[in-house]
């Protein structure tokens, strides 16, 4: 039956298959994954950009990215056993909770997951994979070059005690700057451009003066498992410690100029910052400034729990509301007797919570078994992908446990993570070893 199956895919694929060169390709999928990145984004500014189509797009990426790298030849899933079955029980949960509550945008989301990704590890191969990292790193930099700049203009950074810039929540902007992270340093390991090294010193400041935790224990595990690996590895090529020190130099370096500096572009740009900040823009800010204090009365109110920034008050009520049948994505929590908006910062618990009890389990049982299978891949190969591998998917089990991060369209992490897992982890690559 599961030879059946492949051999009716691959003919499909066949049948669709685009006769592209090369570098057209790769041009291809970098404006894809450029776009898709961007998306995950933009609707989180303080403009508050949304579109269905947006949304869609996001969803149909991953199909067009099988289409545009299919040539005819499949490689094998490597998905073991236990995985397949935490993943067919996730995706299943996942639709089914999204027919019931009649989500459509869930729906279409969950066969994304179901078929899609699958799709796209028999047509990975090793070059393809690494033409995937420099395109997908190559549009992380970009997009967090674009934030950077407008945030500049439109909010000085000594201003707010937690940074967001053109980004409503500082936590987003955390987070997309600790996968920008990631990706410059893969861009160092590989061709050493200044770009790349400012960016990497930009990453961590701007984690730095946006307070986020997650972020910054996300940013002290990956760069030890980075120096680690490099220390350690024989590969020719990566970047050694001399680079290493560069990039903490220009990270001072970046850091000093940008708190120092900081009042003479306020000043040269606050005619920049009144025309381009409109009147809708300004009301959005002030919107996301009154629900944070709301936010934080409420919080207060329930849980005074400081370590956990009082995620703990919410995680029991999510707890206490959740069963086998779903509640749906868009039903309000209740706390305190009243309904309040709002996620429940842990992906298992709002999967189970908005899906159903099962969802949320498989999702985490997933996960966990992804965790050990890019654990032993990188034992076994100890090559600087599998070591972007095994920090993007260590490092998203540390979001999923204090944030919701489960839809690639609207979270970077998310769609690194579920590209990299089917190109990576589950893929077979070791023909071209």
């Amino acid at each position: 039956m599961t030879k059946g199956l492949y051999g009716s895919v691959t003919y499909v694929l066949n049948m669709c298959t685009v006769n592209l060169k090369r570098e057209t390709r790769e041009r291809i999928i970098g404006g894809l994954f450029f776009f898709v990145v961007l998306f995950t984004w933009i609707d989180k500014t303080i403009i508050e950009i949304s579109s269905p189509i947006i949304y869609l797009f996001s969803c149909a990426a991953p199909f067009l990215t099988v289409l545009i790298l299919n040539d005819g030849k499949f490689s094998r899933m490597k998905m073991n056993k236990i995985s397949a079955v935490f993943f067919v029980g996730f995706v299943l949960t996942f639709l089914i909770g999204a027919v019931i509550t009649a989500r459509m945008g869930t729906v279409i989301l969950s066969v994304t997951y179901a078929v899609a990704f699958p799709m796209l590890t028999i047509v990975s191969s090793r070059e393809k994979v690494g033409m995937i990292m420099r395109k997908l790193s190559g549009s992380v930099a970009a997009n967090f070059y674009i934030i950077i700049i407008a945030s500049l203009i439109v909010a000085d950074p000594t201003e707010q005690p937690q940074y967001s810039g053109i980004i409503a929540n500082p936590n987003t902007l955390g987070l997309f700057s600790f996968v920008a992270f990631i990706a410059f340093a893969y861009n160092i390991c590989n061709k050493r451009k200044l770009y790349d090294y400012a960016g990497i010193g930009m990453t961590i400041i701007t984690i730095y003066i946006t307070q986020s935790r997650t972020a910054f224990l996300c940013l002290i595990a990956a760069s030890i498992f980075l120096v680690i690996a490099l220390i350690k590895s024989k590969e020719k090529g990566l970047v050694g410690i001399k680079q290493i020190a560069v990039a903490v130099l220009s990270s001072v370096l970046l850091f000093s100029a940008v708190f120092y500096l900081s009042p003479i572009l306020d000043k040269n740009n606050s005619d920049i910052r009144t025309n381009f900040i409109s009147e809708e823009a300004k009301e959005n800010i002030r919107d996301v400034e009154m629900e944070e204090r709301n936010f934080d009365r409420l919080i207060q109110s329930i849980d005074s729990d400081n370590f956990t920034t009082g995620r703990l008050g919410i995680w029991k009520a999510y707890l206490s509301q959740t069963g086998l049948a779903p509640n749906g994505d868009d039903e309000p929590i209740i706390i305190n007797g009243e309904e309040i908006d709002m996620s429940a910062h842990n992906t298992y618990l709002h999967l189970a919570y908005c899906f159903g009890l099962l969802c949320g389990i498989f999702y985490l049982l997933y996960n966990i078994s992804v965790g050990i299978v890019s654990l032993k891949l990188l034992a076994e190969k100890k090559k600087l992908l599998y070591v972007i591998n095994f920090i993007v998917v260590f490092c998203y089990g540390m979001i999923t446990l204090v944030e919701t991060s489960y839809n690639i369209t609207s979270y970077t992490i998310c769609l690194v993570y579920w590209l990299l897992t089917f190109t990576v982890s589950f893929a077979d690559l070791d023909k071209e070893e």
